[in-house]
């Protein structure tokens, strides 16, 4: 049975601590693929802010850009279920590309 042997191999490659998106399915592979861009995007911003700011205004820096993250993922997740989620994530992503092309110009 395909589904079956895909669904095994998808465990057990997450079991055995293999987060390799080459050899998982395309979607579960898009999946990691962005989670592991999450970390290394992380942890470049925790490098940054610790290097060219002082001990305090680095960690409020962190502790903001992490509660913005948590309320802008659980306003998309949550509003997603009445499709009102949808066009609030255009909405988020125009004025953020506006705001860079803004401070770019």
């Amino acid at each position: 049975f395909p589904a079956t042997f895909g669904k095994q191999r998808c465990t057990i490659a997450i079991m055995s601590g293999l987060l390799n998106p080459l050899v998982l399915p395309p979607v579960m592979s898009l999946l990691v693929i962005l989670l592991w861009l999450l970390i290394i995007t992380f942890i470049a911003v925790l490098d940054e802010a610790y290097h060219k700011l002082q001990a305090q205004p680095a960690a409020e820096l962190i502790i903001e850009l992490v509660g913005i993250g948590m309320i802008t993922y659980l306003l998309i997740s949550w509003t997603t279920l009445y499709y009102i989620g949808y066009p609030l994530l255009i909405l988020l992503l125009y004025k953020a590309f506006k705001h860079k092309k803004a401070k770019t110009s």
